[in-house]
């Protein structure tokens, strides 16, 4: 449960400070709904320093906020000051379904959903010696486990979508990696992982992919066939961006969105996220809000009848 007192003291900071740094310096705060370290982190303290090149006279500090899933973070932007100087990055699905899960709707109607910079797709995996065709897994039924992220995931809700095709027993697990190490260590059948939590172990044959999500293959594994291809379900990709309170002046969120298309026209910045397994895409404000909305309404849907997880 986020309580109010909880995120009064997160954001005090966010609520009270000017506008502009010194010698009008623009002083960014990004906040991240994660442990310093974690993946939500890397990516963030990542995405930083090309904020800073492409918005003239800024400098921008990370502020980790764990708590709630990320919804503690949310709670903060949402009740900052709307000066446009405190930014949320956040990914979906997994922060809708967790605002879902936790009765917490109304916080997404409080965010202004600035962009989405970048996807990740979801890539099919098993441990070295297991024969990497879908057939073959599925045919194990019950007595397979099929791993993956934690509930609400993108993986997650993938395992939960096609578990007819593979009727293996679910398990999610507390982080990506931890269902990495499972599979790797031959105590999962497969596992559904985000392809940049995956995508070194595939080249280094520590796994091995089987298929990965979309109707298209990924230029990342041009030769692996894609979900499509077998018959399965579209499925919900992560995608990560950033979010402001709402509120904030016209002329902020236009020098934000301009520093987003010049981050995502940054050679440099194509590069890292191409190496790392993300595909680099710019969704503008006004389309990724549509899609956020449109999305958080079918989790709703779907969490009102299978959910994701068990009731309390």
């Amino acid at each position: 449960m986020i309580t109010r007192r909880a995120t009064l003291a997160v954001s005090a900071g966010l609520l009270a400070r000017p506008a502009l740094g010194q010698q009008g310096r623009l002083t960014l705060t990004l906040l991240v709904g994660a442990p310093a370290g974690s993946a939500a982190d890397r990516w963030g303290r990542g995405f930083a320093p090309f904020l800073e090149r492409h918005w003239p006279r800024s400098s921008v500090a990370i502020a980790n906020i764990a708590g709630g899933a990320g919804l503690v973070a949310i709670r903060a932007i949402a009740d900052a000051h709307p000066d446009g100087k405190a930014i949320a990055a956040i990914s979906t699905p997994f922060l809708l379904a967790q605002a879902i899960e936790t009765g917490a709707r109304g916080l997404i109607e409080r965010l202004d959903f600035m962009g989405a910079v970048a996807e990740e797709l979801i890539v099919l995996v098993t441990a070295p010696g297991v024969t990497p065709d879908l057939a073959s897994i599925s045919s194990i039924g019950a007595r397979g486990r099929l791993g993956s992220p934690p509930p609400g995931s993108a993986a997650q809700l993938a395992a939960r979508s096609i578990s007819a095709l593979m009727p293996l027993e679910l398990i999610a697990f507390p982080s990506a990696s931890t269902a990495r190490q499972a599979v790797m260590a031959g105590n999962l059948t497969a596992a559904l992982l985000p392809l940049p939590d995956a995508l070194g172990a595939i080249r280094e044959g520590r796994l091995q992919a089987v298929a990965v999500s979309g109707r298209a293959r990924s230029p990342h594994l041009p030769d692996l066939p894609c979900f499509g291809e077998f018959g399965m379900p579209d499925v919900a990709v992560t995608q990560r961006g950033f979010v402001l309170p709402k509120g904030v002046t016209a002329l902020m969120r236009e020098g934000f969105s301009e520093a987003l298309e010049a981050v995502l026209a940054d050679p440099e910045f194509t590069a890292q996220n191409s190496a790392m397994g993300r595909t680099p895409r710019l969704i503008k404000a006004s389309a990724w809000s549509a899609e956020v909305h449109a999305l958080t309404d079918a989790l709703q849907r779907r969490w009102d009848a299978e959910p994701w997880v068990r009731r309390s």
